[in-house]
């Protein structure tokens, strides 16, 4: 038995100090994105405090009528507040535009995961990192895991060069409560887009113990492991 219990008294303040957890949403549901307009979602977390140690934002975006809405029309960003600070992060702006045209990309369809953790290829030049050309037009919706655009200037006036100043990172160590929004855009007329669903995954990591309860913690991790080995003695 004692060799049993010490392994687990000896780590308890280590398993309490690394203790986190992942967040996620679900499968949400979307609308229609209104042409030459935009659409906010929504999505409200009201469980325990944490902070936020990584998020990744997954999406679905479909034509729907007209035709549908190119790829270069959509301008999308992600916002969320906490009491102390505000997180937001440009998803979309415009895909291909300038290197492909005033008009950016004329593919139909996003079915992406955000992650800007990783070395995910940016979005905003989704051809190039593909084919290496952007004029190779997709046969299919965009997939796969892409760095999220990250160009926080006008939608008419975004290209490559465009300095990338915003990303999911710019949410670490946020308090993860709250509202968190979706902003979709077309933002050239012509055809409709459709939010098909989309999904929020966050990894957190439990706060900081205050300071008098920390040091129980790690002093009974302490006690536990002189005790166990004396009896051993």
């Amino acid at each position: 038995m004692k060799n049993a219990l010490s392994p687990f008294v000896c780590s308890l303040a280590t398993v309490v100090a690394a203790h986190g957890a992942v967040i996620d949403s679900g499968l949400l549901g979307g609308g229609l994105i209104p042409d030459n307009g935009g659409a906010l979602f929504r999505w409200t977390y009201a469980g325990d405090s944490a902070r936020i140690a990584g998020l990744t934002l997954s999406v679905a975006i479909s034509g729907s009528g007209g035709g549908g809405a190119f790829n270069g029309d959509l301008y999308a960003t992600l916002r969320h507040s906490s009491a102390a600070t505000t997180g937001f992060a440009v998803l979309l702006n415009r895909p291909g535009r300038a290197d492909a045209g005033a008009y950016g990309y004329d593919d139909n369809g996003i079915t992406v995961t955000f992650d800007d953790s990783v070395m995910a290829p940016d979005i905003h030049d989704y051809r190039y990192a593909l084919f290496g050309d952007h004029t190779v037009a997709l046969d299919r919706p965009l997939s796969g895991i892409w760095a999220t655009d990250g160009r926080a200037v006008d939608p008419n006036d975004v290209a490559s060069k465009s300095p990338r100043t915003t990303s999911l990172l710019d949410f670490l160590g946020m308090d993860p409560r709250g509202e968190w929004l979706l902003y979709i855009a077309d933002v050239s007329a012509g055809g409709h887009a459709q939010l098909d669903s989309w999904r929020l995954q966050i990894n957190t990591k439990a706060p900081i113990p205050e300071p008098a309860a920390g040091a129980l913690v790690v002093a009974l991790g302490l006690v536990g492991c002189v005790w166990m080995r004396r009896s051993r003695a």
